[in-house]
């Protein structure tokens, strides 16, 4: 069975010192169920960041679909879909995922105070998602 997800020795070191994951190997086979358990700051975020190619790891190796993220993330981009937490608020729910399509921090902020705007959303910018109601 192919690879969803192969990590070898994967790290990520933050600007600030912080090391998000250190020497993560594994291996997801396409069709398998997987659950990424762990206490807070434990680096389960930051992994799944680095799979959905938002960070780019600092050394080891990462392949989504037989795909490197670091030398070919657009068709993991096109592959693959996150749904995040309801904590997140509006503009960072909408930021996230044009983030994620590959677009620039100032590109993505750009894109996204103008779909709120017209949207009509702007004044719940900071409200979390899961607040919102539908009706």
């Amino acid at each position: 069975m192919a690879l969803a997800v192969r990590a070898v020795k994967l790290r990520k070191v933050y600007s600030d010192g912080t090391v998000g994951n250190d020497e993560v190997t594994l291996e997801i086979k396409e069709g398998e169920f997987f659950s990424l358990l762990g206490p807070n700051e434990a680096g389960k975020t930051t992994f799944v960041r680095m799979v959905t190619t938002e960070l780019l790891p600092t050394s080891g190796e990462l392949t989504v679909l037989g795909y490197n993220v670091l030398e070919d993330p657009t068709p993991i981009r096109e592959r693959i879909g996150v749904v995040p937490q309801g904590g997140f608020p509006v503009f960072g729910h909408v930021y996230y995922f044009t983030r994620l399509k590959g677009l620039s921090k100032g590109e993505a902020r750009e894109k996204t105070l103008k779909a709120l705007d017209e949207l009509d959303l702007k004044e719940y910018r900071n409200r979390p998602v899961a607040s919102l109601q539908a009706g």
